[in-house]
């Protein structure tokens, strides 16, 4: 009776266009995600240098699109400053939480698997210059050393079709949401209401214009990425079921709007080199050919493990009887 009741108010909140609805165009910014809200969301702790006998680390986010497959963005991996060696992944030192609503630091229960290698776009870029970073083809695929067991708090997401529109409002999640400019970082993963637009929409057009990407843009006190959500999924949702249809990969900030505008790659875009690497159990075939002309896609490591550990960790989830997504 609960979850019929629950099936019904969620019904009234969605559509079958995103499956959220605002009330009105404000952005709903920094909202605290309920347990189970966003199951296939995935925090990372990755291991980038050692410095003195301390292990530096950078934190991104990222989606289970498989239960041994994390989807992210390759600048976690690689950049200027860092590129992750093997012995981080050996020692386990690369990381993925789930099952938690709360940021992995903070969280009493949460589910671990250590991240075995990594897999880049073949044409991922990096450019730096003065005080900025670009990224093109920012996106990668993780391989667990061994899979999540899924249940109604760690599930996998389905990947937009090559061909599908992007929605009106979805959501974007992550473990850094937080105002601006303070140092007050929350202990809730959080969630943002938004919508997406096109480079001729922002407010600051970005310095170097892409094809194949979409971005949002909000004021500052209202919720926005920061650092540690990077790698993190656009959701859209259809009758009632979540779709990934970006991965965060850049923000800046336009100071005379006071408003932060980030950058999303396209996922439906990389379905060829995704399906290349990752064995997706509802693999569909592309309908159209245009990776092909940027040469093979074979999966391509970052770096890899010549050896790893078996000591997986699993820590228990907490079960509570209400398996609807929160909104």
């Amino acid at each position: 009776m609960l979850n019929l009741f629950a099936l019904f108010y969620l019904g009234l909140l969605t559509d079958n266009v995103t499956g959220l609805k605002a009330t009105n165009d404000k952005i709903i910014g920094g909202t605290a995600a309920g347990i189970g809200q966003f199951p296939y969301f995935a925090q990372l702790s990755i291991g980038t240098k050692k410095i003195n006998g301390t292990i530096m680390t950078t934190e991104c986010a990222g989606t289970l699109i498989e239960p041994s497959w994390i989807l992210t963005s390759a600048h976690c991996f690689s950049r200027a400053r860092y590129s992750v060696p093997s012995y981080m992944y050996t020692n386990n030192f690369v990381a993925a939480f789930m099952g938690s609503n709360m940021i992995y630091p903070f969280a009493d229960r949460i589910a671990v698997r250590y991240i075995r290698r990594s897999y880049i776009h073949p044409n991922y870029r990096y450019t730096q210059v003065p005080s900025e970073e670009f990224f093109e083809n920012d996106v990668a695929v993780a391989r667990l050393n061994s899979p999540f067991i899924l249940s109604e708090f760690v599930t996998t997401i389905r990947l937009a079709e090559e061909k599908a529109s992007l929605c009106n409002k979805g959501i974007i999640i992550g473990s850094g949401l937080e105002k601006k400019f303070t140092q007050d970082r929350t202990k809730h993963v959080e969630y943002v209401l938004i919508r997406p637009k096109t480079s001729d929409k922002i407010s600051l057009k970005p310095r170097v214009r892409r094809r194949g990407v979409f971005y949002t843009e909000m004021k500052w006190s209202q919720g926005s990425p920061v650092a540690g959500d990077t790698g993190g999924p656009f959701v859209c949702y259809q009758r009632f079921k979540p779709i990934q249809y970006g991965i965060i990969s850049d923000y800046y900030n336009n100071a005379r709007t006071r408003t932060s505008i980030t950058q999303y790659e396209f996922v439906a875009r990389y379905l060829s080199f995704i399906l290349r690497v990752v064995p997706l159990n509802y693999a569909y075939q592309p309908k159209s050919k245009k990776e092909s002309k940027i040469g093979p896609l074979a999966p391509r490591p970052l770096t890899s493990a010549s050896s790893q550990r078996s000591c997986d960790v699993y820590l228990l989830i907490i079960v509570v009887p209400f398996s609807v997504p929160y909104l």
